[in-house]
């Protein structure tokens, strides 16, 4: 069975496929998904393009076109993060050596960030296969399973009060046959040349939603694997933490040596125990650097972006929530930023925290009964741990909950 395919991260792959960036999809499917992705994010960016152009004397209707727009560079952002991260091989280096196999089937997939950590996800659930070990990383898992449902609930219920919110008050006329004249209206301002927006607004309307649907999918898409890759760090630092707090006994040890194909290299128990832990700290380290080097360029934007898009949307709840609808929309909306910037933030502090605990598991393991060439071990490991891990946004900020207060009370 596939390990993708397991509840912990089914959900989060099926919404990385819709969008054409999951690495083991198939070729024809990855470039199919990927076009309609960039088609209809790109078609939709033109219209409020558009319709910035044909209403400039509107100050209200730039006011409302400003949040959508910085929206679209994030998800921008987020997307070619995910291309760049992703890398298959060009259809048209493949097409000279079997066009119809290559575009059918051909999924070969150049060294990129993305693979690597998914490779090294699999990789740890066959490396640690101790009871224990294996509880901490399926307790991980789970938790990140519990987050991606949660978070991909909350972004498409607020796309649903964003879509609905213009059609409410034709609902509520029908309903009540108020027989009152509601005037039509876009979730997000657009416009399209020599087109009846009038007469086609129902046609348009449902284009619309489609394509902001694609675009909290990208999103959706990018936050969720953040997550799963996250989770999985903190447990590798917590699974580290076990086996440094609790040496094996003789037994134990052997039959880790065994699975891994490793022979004992000397007579000292403790000695050979803390080599292992040694190398599987540097391994968690490790992939929390792969996750920093993809995600740090992405989160600058991010961070950059969110104040004045937060700002904006405040003043539009004072000035443009004229009905109910439309100030459950903003509310919404408002709650959404917030939340996206505190797992953002929430996330990376706990990564943080986990690989500075290490110290913390060593204290409390008996190392005052281990022989003198195993406590200078312990003294390296603690001193490595002193450095804790963290995410930063474009090697400038450093992601944490201090930041995220910072932010939110500017």
């Amino acid at each position: 069975m596939d390990l993708f395919n397991h509840p912990y991260y089914r959900a989060s792959k099926n919404v990385t496929r819709l969008i054409g960036r999951w690495p083991y999809q198939k070729y024809w499917e990855s470039r199919i998904c990927s076009l309609i992705t960039i088609f209809l994010s790109t078609s939709q960016f033109v219209a409020k393009i558009l319709c910035v152009i044909v209403n400039s004397d509107d100050k209200e209707a730039i006011v409302e076109s400003i949040t959508p727009f910085m929206i679209d560079v994030v998800v921008g952002v987020k997307y070619a993060n995910a291309v760049f991260n992703l890398k298959t091989v060009s259809f048209f280096a493949n097409f000279k050596l079997n066009y119809f196999y290559v575009f059918l089937y051909e999924n070969e997939l150049a060294e990129s960030q993305i693979t690597k950590l998914l490779e090294r996800l699999k990789e740890d659930w066959t490396i640690f296969t101790n009871e224990k070990e294996k509880r901490i990383l399926n307790e991980y898992a789970y938790i990140g399973q519990l987050v991606v449902y949660g978070y991909i609930a909350v972004v498409y219920a607020t796309l649903t009060m964003f879509l609905t919110e213009p059609l409410m008050p034709k609902w509520i006329n029908f309903i009540l046959q108020l027989n009152e004249t509601v005037p039509n209206k876009f979730p997000v301002p657009i416009y399209w040349y020599k087109v009846d927006m009038e007469k086609n607004f129902y046609p348009i309307l449902c284009y619309e939603s489609i394509c902001i649907t694609i675009i909290m999918t990208i999103t959706a898409a990018n936050d969720s694997m953040f997550i799963v890759l996250l989770q999985h760090a903190c447990a590798l630092f917590a699974v580290v933490g076990r086996q440094l707090e609790n040496l094996p006994s003789k037994k134990d040890l052997e039959d880790n040596w065994n699975h891994n194909k490793e022979s004992r290299k000397t007579d000292d128990i403790q000695y050979d125990h803390y080599i292992i832990c040694i190398k599987n700290h540097k391994r968690a380290i490790e992939f929390a650097k792969l996750l920093e080097d993809m995600y740090v360029w992405c989160f600058g934007v991010v961070i950059a972006i969110n104040l004045p898009i937060m700002s904006i949307t405040a003043v539009q709840m004072t000035t443009q929530s004229n009905t109910v609808q439309q100030t459950m929309k903003y509310v919404m909306f408002a709650g959404a930023q917030v939340m996206h910037l505190f797992f953002d933030c929430y996330l990376s502090q706990r990564l943080a925290d986990n690989s500075s605990t290490i110290e913390h598991h060593i204290i409390h393991s008996e190392w005052y009964k281990m022989t003198l060439k195993t406590q200078k071990l312990v003294t390296l490991v603690t001193l490595r741990s002193q450095d804790a891990c963290r995410l930063t946004a474009g090697k400038l900020v450093l992601l944490s909950m201090e930041t995220f207060g910072v932010v939110r009370l500017c």
